[in-house]
């Protein structure tokens, strides 16, 4: 598999997921952050932002989805949750919601602690992309 920059990735992990296998999932994702080389801080926001992606793919999209984590040459990891929902709308904004929101924290929170967040959604449903650099 190649990543978007030629470099070639290895799939660390692949695991579907449904509601009652989010606390198995977050482990999953840990085991492959630390076996890659993320600290332990940078390792449990990886499965946050995992956790948060999930969740939403979990309540917005059929109650299931699959997580993919790469390793590229990079020296990145990469976290790619997808779904078979319905999609999101054309414009879905990362910036933190206003204190009177009631939802809406997932993403932002996604791009506050990864070092690149990419949102791609159709009709077929959506795929989240989370990346951290291991050198960081």
């Amino acid at each position: 598999m190649n990543s978007s920059t030629g470099n070639e990735a290895l799939t660390v992990t692949r695991q579907t997921f449904t509601a009652r296998q989010l606390r198995r999932l977050r482990r999953i994702v840990l085991s492959a952050a630390r076996r890659a080389g993320l600290s332990a801080q940078r390792s449990g926001q990886l499965v946050l932002a995992v956790n948060e992606a999930a969740t939403n793919a979990i309540k917005h999209a059929g109650g299931r989805g699959l997580v993919e984590v790469l390793q590229d040459n990079g020296n990145r990891l990469i976290a790619v949750v997808s779904d078979h929902g319905p999609g999101l709308p054309a414009r879905v904004a990362l910036h933190r919601p206003g204190l009177e929101a009631t939802g809406g924290r997932g993403l932002w929170l996604m791009n506050e602690v990864c070092d690149r967040v990419e949102v791609s959604s159709d009709a077929g449903g959506t795929r989240v992309r989370l990346e951290m650099s291991l050198s960081a």
